[in-house]
């Protein structure tokens, strides 16, 4: 969406569920409710999403794809690796924070969903897995860090990046993100400069 242009009845709606469903949980709210919010008609809702189910899948999408596009941004934004990272994982955890209230979603949503859906989310994670191996990778030929199994790295980094996420859309972790971003990768950055640990 455009700066200064009206959100689209689209957007609308996603977020209108959102906070209907982090309000009254998914299972308890209704299309109505959502129409409600979004202050439009219950057709309405149903012409852009078909169900609930849909739309819970959608929300989930919206959230991995700012996550996706947040790695992006801020691998295009600085070349260094490691402040390359404490800026994912700075920015990415103050996002979940935002999104705190919608952190049971993710359990309470979580069964039924479609197998295209199931299939989605897969390819997402690979593309995450790919964008770290590839920051990783790019380090490697600055002379930035020692020769790593890039792809074993990347795992290591996005499920660490996982962790805190959930840790903080459950409302569990320090308040400082800059400061947990930059304990957390001096952690990983000792194992990506340390010679004993090349196998």
């Amino acid at each position: 969406m455009a700066a200064g242009q009206p959100p689209n009845k689209r957007d609308v709606i996603l977020h209108s569920a959102m906070q209907v469903f982090s309000r009254k949980g998914f299972h308890d709210s209704t299309m109505e409710d959502v129409a409600q919010e979004a202050g439009v008609g219950k057709g309405t809702v149903y012409l852009y999403f078909p169900s609930k189910q849909a739309l819970i899948e959608e929300i989930f999408r919206y959230s991995i794809n700012l996550y996706v596009d947040a790695v992006d941004k801020m691998s295009q934004d600085h070349t260094c690796l490691r402040t390359q990272l404490e800026a994912i994982l700075v920015h990415v955890l103050a996002m979940a924070e935002r999104n705190q209230q919608a952190s049971g979603l993710f359990l309470e949503g979580a069964t039924g969903m479609s197998e295209e859906f199931k299939g989605w989310v897969i390819d997402s994670k690979s593309i995450l897995l790919d964008r770290y191996a590839d920051l990783l990778a790019q380090a490697t030929q600055r002379g930035q860090i020692r020769l790593v199994d890039v792809r074993m790295w990347a795992h290591l980094i996005a499920g660490g990046v996982d962790s805190l996420v959930t840790t903080v859309l459950w409302g569990k972790a320090a308040p400082d993100h800059h400061r947990l971003a930059q304990q957390v990768v001096d952690a990983w950055w000792s194992g990506l400069m340390s010679r004993e640990l090349n196998a």
